[in-house]
C-alpha cells in the first residue's frame, strides 16, 4: 500500500486479518501480547507507542477486572491529534479515554477498534 492511504484503505487491509496464528509481545513490560493484524497496524502507521498508552492503561488503572475490553483509537484531524478510548462493550460508558496531540504516527483520520480479551489484543476480524 503507498502512503498517504485513507482510513478506507487501511480498513480494507485489516479485514484481510482473521484467526491468527502468530503472537507477539507488545512491550517488555506486559504480559499483553498483540496478534498479526494488530502487528501490521501498528507497523504501517508507526504507532506502537499510542498501543503502549492503550495497555499500559488497562494494566494500571484496569488490573484483572475485566477480562474483555474494547480499545478504539481516533484520529481527528491532520496534525495527529489522537484519542484512546477504553470501555467494557460497544454501549458503556468510557473507563478511560486520553488526548494525544500532535504526535508522528501515520494513522490515516477514522476511528480504529481493537479487541483486548484476556491478555490479547486483536482486531474485530480475528475475534
Amino acid at each position: 500500500m503507498l502512503e498517504p492511504f485513507t482510513e478506507e484503505q487501511l480498513k480494507s487491509e485489516l479485514a484481510n486479518f482473521y484467526c491468527s496464528e502468530s503472537y507477539y509481545k507488545a512491550n517488555i513490560f506486559s504480559n499483553i501480547v498483540i496478534t498479526e493484524g494488530v502487528r501490521y497496524f501498528c507497523d504501517i502507521c508507526s504507532c506502537y507507542w499510542l498501543l503502549d498508552e492503550a495497555i499500559i492503561y488497562a494494566l494500571r488503572e484496569l488490573g484483572k477486572k475485566y477480562s474483555f475490553l474494547i480499545v478504539e483509537f481516533k484520529v481527528t484531524n491532520k496534525r495527529g491529534t489522537t484519542y484512546i478510548e477504553v470501555k467494557e462493550d460497544s454501549n458503556t460508558e468510557l473507563l478511560f479515554r486520553r488526548r494525544t496531540k500532535d504526535l508522528l504516527h501515520k494513522i490515516p483520520i477514522g476511528e480504529y477498534k481493537f479487541y483486548l480479551i484476556d491478555n490479547v489484543m486483536l482486531l474485530p476480524s480475528e475475534y
